[in-house]
């Protein structure tokens, strides 16, 4: 599927709720262990963490 905004190629992924720093994660990547840390893979949704 395409994105409607950028017309790139969608990737499937999740976005972890219990986790601290808000980031998406592609399916088949798991979250840091450190609940405060981002995942090597991940995307961003927030540009800084609000506790």
């Amino acid at each position: 599927m395409k994105c409607p905004y950028c017309e790139k190629e969608m990737q499937s992924g999740y976005i972890p709720t219990d986790n601290i720093p808000a980031q998406w994660l592609p399916d088949g990547k798991r979250q840091s262990l450190l609940k405060i840390a981002y995942a090597k893979d991940c995307i961003k949704l927030l540009k800084k963490m609000e506790f």
